[in-house]
């Protein structure tokens, strides 16, 4: 009596993405806060101003922000990274179910605990969107991305962000007087 060899059957089931490209899409991510957290470092190291840039540490339950950028001459700042792969992907609608998560901590959307964060601790609050197929870095007042999200919008445009945002690579304009101007977070 020999081993009895069954053959399985193929499976039925849709098959799961592969890891590896999960991993690759997080990294992205990783890799922009990385980038706008040597950008900010940099920005006032350049400019000579007193200033910390803090990245806070990934967590599920409570990180508010990405990083924080703490300057008694500059401005104290609180800003959360997007790192948008295909911007031109629904016809340049970013969801917002897709582009952050509800907590597991208290049952709120990722940009409802910001806002309450941002508005509490009295800083400007502003979202860097990286557009990686355009190459171009904005950012946005993160009260104009809240507004939108609570006003019942299910997604902000590409064109949106372009047009209220600050296109870092414009070394023309003031960030500090747009953040000044626009980011101010109050209810």
């Amino acid at each position: 009596m020999g081993k009895r060899i069954t053959t399985r059957a193929p499976s039925t089931r849709k098959p799961r993405k592969p890891r590896p490209q999960v991993r690759r899409n997080k990294d992205a991510g990783k890799i922009f806060e990385a980038a706008m957290f040597q950008y900010f470092t940099e920005y006032l190291k350049k400019r000579d101003i007193k200033g910390v840039v803090y990245r806070i540490p990934e967590s599920n339950y409570d990180q508010p922000v990405d990083m924080l950028i703490d300057s008694p001459d500059w401005l104290y700042v609180a800003a959360e990274c997007k790192s948008i792969k295909n911007s031109s992907d629904s016809n340049g609608k970013l969801y917002f179910s897709k582009m952050s998560s509800v907590s597991k901590k208290n049952g709120k959307h990722q940009f409802v605990n910001q806002h309450e964060f941002i508005s509490s601790s009295g800083r400007y609050g502003v979202v860097c969107f990286n557009f990686r197929d355009m190459q171009k870095i904005i950012i946005v007042p993160h009260n104009y991305v809240y507004s939108k999200y609570i006003n019942g919008d299910l997604y902000i445009t590409t064109e949106e962000i372009i047009l209220n945002g600050f296109d870092i690579s414009d070394e023309k304009a003031s960030l500090k007087l747009y953040i000044r101007n626009k980011c101010k977070t109050g209810d």
